[in-house]
């Protein structure tokens, strides 16, 4: 068997909207972000740092050079995965630059370090399979390949669905990534039980696997490979040409599983022709069978990067979400389709989409965002609050809004303790800057208060904050969440 601390992986990385003051509008993120060059040269540095310092076997200070390393190469992208994807930075988005980016880095590594040590310290105590005494620092690898199939279960929560469903109810932050962590985690411990314990347990031998370590490694990372490439290249083309939300959930996995055993038999033959018949002979066929998963992250990295140079060049707002169907026409489009659409269209007070993150006691039904190919900078929506209702306390992150009050009256407050009050009433405008943490009350006990929505921006941001509600106005009415 190929020693499987050869094992390659893929970093990945999120974007984040810059915070400000409280009751301040913030500054343009792009004001605080370094260019696209200036990014991948600190990132570049870095890593060769990082690598020098503590990985190299030549210079490295530390020795760890192999599994351990690898190791906790694969629980920081875990523990990067769940902060950033799932929880979407939740807690970090509190803070100001460059102080988020140094805990948010702080929190990752630290993780990183933690799991590994407790997976060889006190896991391998109770199952040798994860000892670090092992030859080769497989204990280390043992654990560190399970975080391979979160890549697959886990990232397209995220990148490809959303947090679809767990936001459609408007399951607010940390619930919603919580909620995701646990699911993708077992349905992860499925795939590791299956594929990878089999080969790395003590216990277990070679011959009841149905694949070799090196053959699990290089089809997961192929199926990874789909899921970016398919999520980031073709708007999650051709899943998203399902009709039905269920199915395009099953079409998705589904199709990303069989595109990735595709991408694992092409790029096996591919290598082999690369490698020549000395080296074939050499590493053998279970050897050879690690090589798409290395060429796969090779692949990743350029696209990867390929982005990030492109910064700018596209609207970034592309979201990998099932076709709509034009509400006269009937004719269907895919949504992230960010090409200009220069018809006018009109949707009717009964297609308001519910389908978008919600706020506790506010409902909002979207007309226009990133759904619709015409929509490339701004998103409208009504809002309704029930009689005697209020939110909670919450922002937009970077999006400025701008609503227009249809109907009742609307009490709105903010600052560092939402100690600030304003009043609108039918006919009235109200600008909430971007950033500012505000709460919406419907100041009437009896009738609804309905305003027309428009913000600057065609993703809907809401970043709830239940830890400032205790300033938060009370409601007059309890109701339950929508």
């Amino acid at each position: 068997m190929h020693d499987p601390q050869q094992a390659a992986t893929t970093a990945m990385a999120t974007p984040v909207s810059e915070p400000s003051e409280l009751s301040e509008p913030g500054p343009a993120p792009s004001a605080a972000v370094p260019s696209a060059g200036a990014t991948l040269l600190i990132v570049a540095a870095l890593s060769l740092a990082t690598w020098w310092l503590f990985i190299d076997p030549r210079r490295a200070v530390l020795d760890v050079y192999g599994n351990p390393a690898n190791a906790v190469i694969f629980w920081t992208l875990f523990a990067i995965v769940c902060l950033a994807f799932n929880l979407e930075l939740k807690g970090f988005d509190r803070l100001p630059q460059p102080l988020r980016g140094l805990a948010f880095a702080t929190a990752a590594i630290g993780a990183g370090i933690g799991i590994t040590a407790l997976l060889a310290l006190a896991w391998g105590e109770v199952d040798p399979s994860f000892a670090p005494e092992r030859v080769g620092g497989v204990g280390y690898f043992t654990g560190a390949v399970f975080v391979l199939f979160v890549f697959v279960t886990n990232v397209p929560f995220a990148t490809v669905f959303e947090h679809r469903p767990w936001k459609t109810p408007g399951l607010a932050q940390p619930w919603s990534g919580l909620a995701e962590i646990a699911v993708s985690t077992v349905a992860s411990l499925v795939l590791y039980a299956v594929f990878a314990l089999p080969v790395l347990a003590s216990w277990s031998s070679v011959k009841d696997a149905p694949l070799s370590v090196d053959e699990v490694i290089g089809l997961f990372h192929s199926i990874v490979v789909s899921v970016l490439v398919t999520s980031n290249l073709t708007d999650n083309w051709p899943w998203q040409t399902v009709r039905s939300k269920v199915g395009w959930f099953l079409w998705t996995a589904v199709g990303n599983a069989a595109l990735g055993a595709g991408l694992c038999f092409a790029l096996s033959g591919a290598t082999r022709l690369l490698l020549g018949s000395d080296a074939r002979a050499a590493l053998g066929s279970d050897g050879l069978s690690l090589f798409p998963a290395q060429l796969g992250v090779c692949w990743v990295f350029w696209m990867i990067l390929g982005r990030v140079l492109a910064a700018g060049t596209r609207p970034p707002h592309t979201l990998n979400t099932p076709p709509t169907t034009h509400p006269e026409t009937g004719e269907r489009t895919l949504m992230g389709d960010t090409h200009p659409d220069p018809r006018i269209r009109v949707v009717h007070h009964d297609q308001l989409d519910g389908d978008t993150p919600q706020t506790p006691g506010l409902i909002r039904e979207v007309a226009f965002d990133g759904r619709n190919p015409g929509a490339a900078h701004l998103s409208a929506f009504r809002s309704t609050v029930r009689p005697g209702a209020a939110t909670g306390a919450h922002h937009h992150g970077d999006q400025e809004t701008v609503l227009h009050v249809i109907s009742g009256t609307a009490r709105y407050r903010w600052g560092d303790k939402l100690e600030n009050v304003a009043e609108a009433g039918p006919g009235d405008f109200v600008f909430i800057p971007a950033h500012v943490v505000h709460q919406e009350i419907n100041a009437s006990p009896e009738f609804e208060t309905v305003w027309a929505v428009v913000r600057s921006g065609v993703d809907p941001i809401v970043v709830n904050l239940p830890e400032l509600d205790e300033y938060a106005e009370p409601a007059a009415v309890d109701y339950t969440h929508p």
